[in-house]
């Protein structure tokens, strides 16, 4: 996920929010049905329903693995949804129509 380049997958026709992105994994941990993912780098966020979309396939993707059932994601140590909020806020909003 955290490699592909490209902003659609041709194999499932599933958007990649991630491919602006350049982010690696850094580290995992679990404990019990957690796993903590640890990832550097920075995002890049294309729109404003990007933030949601990245966390729904980063959790999507971890806990595909027997035994997780809840994943939590920091980049560079900060919270991955404080990251994507205070995107979300800063990003610039859409003009209103006449």
């Amino acid at each position: 996920l955290l490699a592909m380049s490209d902003p659609l997958d041709a194999r499932s026709g599933l958007s990649n929010p991630l491919y602006a992105s350049s982010l690696e994994l850094a580290r995992v941990e679990r404990a019990g049905g957690e796993a903590r993912v640890e990832l550097r780098g920075y995002l890049e966020l294309s729109g404003e329903c990007e933030g949601r979309r990245i966390l729904a396939q980063l959790r999507a993707t971890a806990l595909q693995f027997q035994g997780v059932d809840r994943a939590s994601f920091t980049v560079d140590g900060e919270p991955l949804p404080s990251l994507l909020a205070q995107a979300a806020a800063s990003a610039p909003t859409a003009a209103a129509g006449p």
